[in-house]
Formats: structure tokens, C-alpha cells, sequence
């Protein structure tokens, strides 16, 4: 999966750091897939494949879970049995999941409404896995997985939306897309979404420093309770215990504050 020459020069480092690696060893599988086989999508499809390299060459501590999501896409040690083309790609899929969740601000950093923007787009796919792992109909799960990705990718303002080789495996019913569509927008407009969110930090601290000011009343106050506190007549456990006590009733505050902030900013379309 070679692109121009400035490129290939610059891949070669990746190379020869993964050599014998698994990443590799899945590369080697995705030639298979269906978006490399496409020559509309085999251009982006490659670049993709060299962004994942590029990032588990230079970045020792999120390679090992790298490893062990592509590895899930190699023949098993024991049995030798391994997943489909269609089941490589998922794995490839996953790999660049994992790479978005951990990279939010690098990725969709630039404004709270992109950071929101990834975080739903994220919180729709794990939706789809949740309702693909629940579905009790014949088909094949990879497919079915992949195949919900797919054919929801507009509806849902998915990142990822590959073809697929065998969408027939997958034995979709008929109003069965629709059927998860709605499922997934219920969802949204439920307390998962508000929890997801507030319990990504990345999230969190992002609303702390877009709304200082409303952080800082909640701090400026705490710090007046704990003042009048120490000008009354308490003993020492006493006082510890009823600070305590003001911290606990601050964190509760800035916990409602950040579940605020987030309904309004999910409601902010």
C-alpha cells in the first residue's frame, strides 16, 4: 500500500519499526479489502492504512493496544481458523476508533462543537455494535456490523463507512435499517448520551475552560463557606468534618453544572 515517493520515504521508518508485528500482518490481510480493491476508494483507503502505521510506529504507548485489536483479525494460534475480508476490515475499522477516541482533541479539537460533533459520531457507533451484539436474527455478525455502519453512515454522520465484500452475509430484514435507526436517535434523546459524554474527561475539561466564569462562582463560593467556617468555634475533627462536607457540596455543584452544559450543548444542533 505504497503512495508517492515523499510518502514511501517517510513510511519506510514505520516499517522497519512494526517489523514482524501484527499491524503489519493485518496490512497484509487489507489488500483484501474491499475499499482497497475499489480504485474510487483504494487512494484514501491506503492513506488511512499508513495513518495507523505512522501512529503506532511513533507512539509506544498506544501500540500495544493496536496489536491487539489487529490481532483478532489473524489466523488463531491454536486452530489456525480466521476471520473473513469483510472481518480484517472490521478489525482495521476498530483500530481508527480507538485512534479517534484517544486522539479527540488532536482530531476535533478546534471548537466545542466539533469535540461534540465526534462524540456523538462515536456514541452512534458504539449504538450500533450494542444493537448488532443484541440482534437475534440469522446473518453473519462482522457483515451485519459492517453492513450497519454502511448503510447508516449519512443518517448518522458516521467517520466510517466502508464497502463491504459480502453485504449478503450479513441477512438484514427488511425494515430492519430503519428499525435500528430509530432505535440509535431514541437513544440519543435519553440520559445515555448526556452520560456518555460527561464521562469522557477530554469532554469535561473542554467545558470547564469554555465556561471559566460558571466554574469559578461555583470555587468562588466554596471558598467563602470554608472562610465563614474557620471564624466559628469548632473543634479540629469537627472542622475537617464540615469541610468536607463543603467540598462534597462543591463537586456536587460543578457535577450539576457539567450535566447542564452538556444537555444544552447536545440540544445546540
Amino acid at each position: 500500500m505504497l503512495g508517492s515517493e515523499a510518502q514511501n520515504a517517510a513510511l519506510q521508518d514505520c516499517w522497519e519499526r512494526l517489523e514482524g508485528s501484527d499491524l503489519l500482518r493485518l496490512v497484509g490481510r487489507l489488500h483484501n479489502a474491499a475499499p482497497y480493491l475499489d480504485p474510487n476508494t483504494q487512494a484514501t483507503f491506503c492513506e488511512r492504512v499508513r495513518l495507523m502505521l505512522v501512529v503506532a510506529a511513533s507512539n509506544e504507548t498506544e501500540r500495544p493496544i493496536m496489536e491487539s485489536i489487529a490481532a483478532a483479525a489473524l489466523p488463531d494460534p491454536v486452530t489456525g481458523s480466521q476471520t473473513c475480508h469483510d472481518g480484517a476490515l472490521q478489525e482495521f475499522n476498530n483500530i481508527e476508533l480507538y485512534l479517534m477516541s484517544q486522539r479527540l482533541l488532536v482530531d476535533a479539537g478546534d471548537s466545542l462543537q466539533a469535540l461534540r460533533r465526534r462524540l456523538l459520531q462515536l456514541f452512534r457507533i458504539e449504538q450500533l455494535e450494542l444493537l448488532a451484539n443484541q440482534r437475534t436474527g440469522p446473518g453473519d455478525l462482522v457483515s451485519v456490523r459492517l453492513a450497519y455502519r454502511r448503510e447508516l453512515a449519512r443518517e448518522l454522520d458516521l467517520p466510517i463507512a466502508d464497502s463491504m465484500r459480502f453485504r449478503g452475509a450479513a441477512n438484514l430484514a427488511r425494515d430492519e435499517l430503519s428499525s435500528v435507526l430509530e432505535k440509535v436517535r431514541k437513544s440519543e434523546l435519553s440520559d445515555a448520551l448526556v452520560g456518555y459524554m460527561l464521562a469522557n474527561t477530554d469532554w469535561t475539561t473542554r467545558l470547564r475552560a469554555e465556561f471559566a466564569d460558571r466554574f469559578a462562582e461555583i470555587e468562588a463560593r466554596f471558598r467563602l463557606r470554608v472562610l465563614e467556617l474557620a471564624s466559628k468555634d469548632h473543634s479540629l475533627q469537627d472542622e475537617l468534618n464540615l469541610q468536607q462536607g463543603l467540598q462534597d457540596d462543591k463537586e456536587q455543584e460543578e457535577k450539576e453544572l457539567l450535566r447542564e452544559l452538556t444537555i444544552k450543548q447536545i440540544n445546540n444542533n
